[in-house]
């Protein structure tokens, strides 16, 4: 087999894989399911959570894997450490025919592998730590629905793991300030010890150390707080410890860890030493906790009497403080195809408030989401897609049924009745060939998000109705002096007061423009609606426009007889928002064309073609955000507020339109908005 090189960030890479203190750390439910759903959704028996170390490849969840086998094995050996180095997902159709992978022990031995696909798990540094892999024991490959399934839940194992780091942090921090709660005499007396002292609580996570403890393993004190103590095993003995510290805690009679075995440590440098452990367990007012005695075996064992008793005067004399430690996290549920939960997971649990059993096998998804979002969603959908979609289950998961990417918020309601925001994303689920078998839904709490952007839109509306009246006063002065009704102006003045009023009117349509964005984002933004010819529509909208850059011209090339239903004044606002960007960004004389057709029988496309520069196809995404300038400077040079097309499309979707942007054909860009034809309109309002 070819082992993979190192990543070109190897030494900043297995740095951030140390922080995460996860090589070591016992099975989680949630790495787990993680690593189930990804088999799931890629039709493949066996899956895995793999993370690289300097010299193994470590397994931190399995799905699949016959008992009796096992994926740890050296980094030479490992298909995920290939992965690594690629920036996307990364599929080996066929491990007998590559290669690179034909002599490999998981292809020639046991395992029989033949099917690889991997997604890299990179963190928010540009550290990619190992990866999510699915496998098989035939050749096969991945849709390019499965592909993206899997790089998702890639993302979701990577979010885990920094939940993970962010948790053991939070312990960390948490021991040292409980550690530093310690009373001096104790402090000292823990000092003084000939002998290592480690106590732990109910977790397994680290609370306390001294500095012998610090010397015999090679960690910092603060490197080792709130990490569990496992850290200090080599794995033979990490992968039982959670089992025998639940003995120890059942009957700590029993000593099932404890005083007289000769075990072995492992430093932080990776060495193996030989040591002596003696338990005390500890009832402390903040709940059990186990004070371990660390002797090397060359530290003489007539200091242990001496080390017992400090125990115990630690135990009497030490008040240590707890922390619940609440991590946010994302809940996940899989639905079967017609949205009854098949899988709920805890922090779905914690979420909702649902225990999994109240709702696998028996509810529909559909409980949670208000139902008046799921028919104004519906209705919004059935003009998408073509098609009738239903307030049902139907709303939440047509697009993802579709193979289109299907993300937005939701309010969803607990089982106690409050309701809270939600940042929602659904991912069909299909087999081996391809068919929709099921959905994923990914939900997060974003109730502070709404809350700030609630207080920042409060603020800049009161800013706003604030400068209005200065403004408008300013205004008036500038026009009364720009009359030299007062008296004539020298050359110099009157510059001066023409430079003042353009930047006022500038200041006034921005505060306009802020003012309609907080009317709409309020619900504010009533609309007139009634029957419009598009052709005359847009004939007034050309007429108001005045001054457009260096001359450039608009044409309109509207057939007769188009109708939409809508309001006059606003939709007049978006040509006249539309237009005026085409022409800034023209060359000069050329021409800007505004053209209408129709779309299929009940919409209507109203199109603003320029011959400008261009848009990139990565700058498309952030066009229709508030205050967003693709080139700030440039447009500062053309003038503009960066608010037009966020204005222009929540007008349009009000319409129950669409709005978007496209290449024009010799260079140049298209705008364009699509509207309800009047007959459909009508027809909408009536139903």
């Amino acid at each position: 087999m070819s082992a993979a090189e190192a990543p070109a960030n190897e030494h900043a890479r297995l740095e951030s894989l140390g922080r995460t203190a996860l090589v070591g750390t016992p099975r989680e439910a949630a790495f787990d399911d993680l690593a189930e759903l990804a088999a799931t959704a890629c039709g493949a028996p066996i899956a895995a959570v793999n993370l690289i170390t300097r010299d193994r490849q470590w397994s931190k969840a399995l799905f699949g894997v016959p008992a009796g086998l096992t994926l740890d094995v050296p980094r030479e050996h490992s298909l995920c450490a290939h992965t690594l180095l690629h920036d996307g997902v990364f599929v080996v159709q066929d491990a007998r025919d590559d290669a690179r992978f034909a002599t490999t022990p998981f292809v020639t031995g046991s395992h029989g592998l033949r099917f690889y696909a991997g997604t890299p798990l990179v963190m928010p540094d540009g550290s990619a730590l190992g990866a999510l892999c699915v496998m098989a024991t035939e050749p096969r490959d991945l849709s390019p629905e499965q592909r993206r399934a899997l790089a998702a839940l890639g993302r979701l194992v990577v979010t885990q793991i920094t939940l993970h780091e962010a948790r053991e942090s939070a312990l960390r921090e948490a021991a040292q300030v409980r550690a530093s709660a310690v009373p001096p005499l104790t402090q000292t007396a823990l000092e003084a010890s000939a002998s290592g002292m480690v106590m732990v609580n109910d977790e397994g996570a680290i609370v306390l150390v001294n500095s012998e403890i610090e010397r015999i393993f090679g960690y910092p004190r603060a490197e080792l707080l709130g990490r569990p103590v496992e850290v200090l095993l080599p794995r033979p003995a990490r992968e039982r410890h959670p089992e025998l510290r639940a003995t120890f805690r059942a009957d700590s009679r029993r000593r099932a860890m404890g005083a007289g075995r000769d075990l072995c440590g492992l430093r932080r440098d990776g060495t193996e030493f030989p040591l002596e452990i003696g338990l005390t367990p500890l009832e402390t007012p903040q709940g059990k906790m186990t004070l371990a005695t660390v002797v090397d075996l060359t530290v003489r064992r007539a200091s242990e009497a001496k080390i017992l008793e400090q125990a115990r005067a630690l135990a009497s004399t030490t008040a240590l403080q707890t922390a619940i430690l609440a991590s946010a996290n994302l809940a996940i549920v899989a639905t079967e195809l017609d949205g009854t939960i098949r899988s709920f997971n805890p922090w779905a649990e914690r979420l909702l408030g649902y225990a999994r059993h109240e709702v696998e096998g028996t509810v529909n998804y559909t409980v949670f989401h208000a139902p008046d979002e799921l028919a104004s969603h519906a209705a919004t959908l059935s003009r998408e897609l073509g098609r009738e979609v239903a307030p049902d289950f139907d709303a939440i998961s047509a697009r993802a049924a579709a193979g289109q990417a299907d993300s937005r918020t939701w309010t969803h309601t607990r089982k106690d009745g409050s309701r809270f925001p939600v940042a929602q994303a659904v991912t069909a689920l299909r087999d081996a060939g391809g068919h929709v078998v099921g959905f994923l839904g990914v939900a997060s709490d974003v109730s502070h998000l709404h809350a700030v952007e609630r207080l920042k839109s409060e603020f800049v509306a009161v800013v706003s109705h604030e400068l209005r009246t200065p403004l408008t006063s300013i205004r008036g002065s500038l026009r009364l002096l720009g009359s030299e009704v007062k008296g004539k102006l020298p050359p110099e003045a009157r510059a001066l007061v023409e430079i003042a009023s353009a930047n006022t009117e500038r200041l006034i349509r921005l505060v306009n423009d802020i003012l309609d964005i907080e009317k709409i984002e309020a619900g504010k933004l009533a609309l007139k609606l009634e029957p419009l010819d598009v052709g005359r529509l847009v004939a007034s909208a050309l007429q108001g426009l005045r001054g457009l850059k260096d001359g450039a011209a608009a044409t309109s090339d509207v057939p007769p007889g188009l109708t939409v239903r809508g309001d006059r004044d606003r939709l007049t606002q978006v040509i006249v928002n539309l237009v005026s960007n085409a022409a800034k960004f023209s060359p000069e004389g050329a021409p800007v064309q505004v053209s209408a057709d129709p779309v299929g029988p009940s919409r209507l496309r109203v199109s603003v073609s320029d011959r400008g520069p261009g848009i990139d196809d990565a700058e498309v995404g952030k066009l229709f955000g508030k205050f967003q300038q693709l080139d700030s400077r440039d447009d500062r040079q053309r003038g503009g507020t960066g608010l037009g097309l966020a204005i222009s499309k929540a007008i349009v979707t009000q319409h129950a339109g669409t709005i978007g942007v496209g290449r024009r054909a010799g260079g140049g860009s298209v705008f364009w908005f699509e509207l309800p034809t009047a007959q459909a309109g009508a027809a909408e309002e009536t139903s």
